[in-house]
């Protein structure tokens, strides 16, 4: 439908939004999907397996209505997967035709894409009905997930370990899932609200502070201001960086002897002094690719696995040479765990 005119002002111009073809679509979806991300003034892009031709036509599986595609899956590299505000996977038996492949070690190209997309957290999954039928080789990226789909296929969701929901659409972060091709212009609806949303940003995560004695500035907060523990990182003879925490509210304390300079590494070591600001997000790299050069990196990135699995840090500057850091994976310390520990030491 090359003649149908995106809306300008829509609140999806300037997005992307890719959509599987094959053979035996269901009609009434794909042409829904066609007008209304249009209308929302989205740019709508097919792809499909194009088997070295330069276009494939398909036929619906209603109406045997013909569809001409272009794309082709295999042609999609990172750039363009990451320009995509979202990837969807539509009803009908595109996903039974696509995950063909004629070599049995290895997962079909469309396969392929779909397991790449779901290493971006910026690109949108949708996939609806027998869609599923397209992820059942990569299990790994819907496993522990709230999903639906057709009621024919279940037992596939709960195979793929993927916890099943009984109803229309689902959203489960960064995918959305729908029961059927018949519930297409809910599922449309779910996809065009979320990528209306403002992209999450940073999330404001603690203030660092250089202390002649973290003890004394740890009795300090919590006795008048009514922080208390959250973790100690021990660093070795005698050494902890300890973060204490009030509702929403952190404060990370560093023992400080003194000196250091200002916008270097992770900040200023000298008593008095703010060591850095901290954000959290969910990408640590995400975000610096996002910055391009806007990211001026002082420390890191660095994995702190041995302390929290996942957590994960860089340090970089603001433009007045402000130390900021920004963090994903941090988690409290478990009291009872730590109980438990404690116990087995002794």
């Amino acid at each position: 439908m090359a003649d149908l005119v995106r809306a300008a002002d829509g609140r999806l111009a300037g997005r992307r939004i890719a959509i599987l073809i094959e053979s035996d679509y269901y009609e009434p979806e794909i042409f829904y999907y066609q007008r209304r991300f249009a209308e929302e003034g989205a740019e709508v892009v097919f792809l499909t397996r194009m088997w070295g031709r330069a276009e494939l036509t398909f036929t619906g599986h209603e109406y045997r209505a013909p569809f001409t595609c272009t794309g082709s899956v295999e042609d999609v590299d990172d750039a363009e997967l990451a320009s995509f505000a979202a990837l969807l996977i539509p009803s009908g038996m595109v996903s039974d035709r696509l995950r063909y492949t004629e070599d049995v070690t290895a997962i079909a190209p469309a396969t392929d894409l779909v397991r790449r997309a779901f290493a971006e957290p910026g690109v949108l999954k949708g996939v609806i009905c027998h869609g599923l039928w397209l992820v059942a080789p990569i299990p790994e990226v819907v496993r522990g997930r709230r999903v639906t789909a057709h009621n024919n296929l279940i037992g596939d969701v709960r195979n793929m370990g993927a916890d099943y929901v009984d109803a229309d659409v689902v959203v489960d972060g960064d995918l959305v899932t729908g029961r059927s091709g018949q519930h297409a212009h809910l599922f449309a609806r779910r996809v065009i609200e979320l990528l209306d949303r403002p992209a999450p940003g940073p999330r404001w995560s603690h203030a660092a502070l250089n202390c002649r004695s973290p003890r004394a500035t740890e009795e300090f907060y919590t006795r008048w201001f009514g922080f208390r523990r959250a973790r100690a990182v021990p660093l070795g003879d005698g050494a902890e960086i300890v973060f204490l925490r009030s509702g929403d509210a952190y404060l990370e304390l560093f023992g400080s002897p003194g000196g250091g300079a200002p916008g270097t590494g992770d900040g200023p070591d000298l008593p008095g002094t703010v060591r850095h600001l901290a954000f959290q997000t969910d990408d640590v790299d995400g975000l610096l690719k996002r910055m391009g050069d806007g990211a001026r990196v002082t420390l890191g990135p660095l994995d702190f696995d041995a302390f929290i699995p996942g957590w994960r840090s860089v340090w970089l500057t603001d433009p007045d040479g402000v130390v900021v850091e920004v963090s994903q994976g941090y988690q409290d310390a478990d009291p009872a765990a730590d109980a438990a520990a404690e116990g087995g030491r002794r």
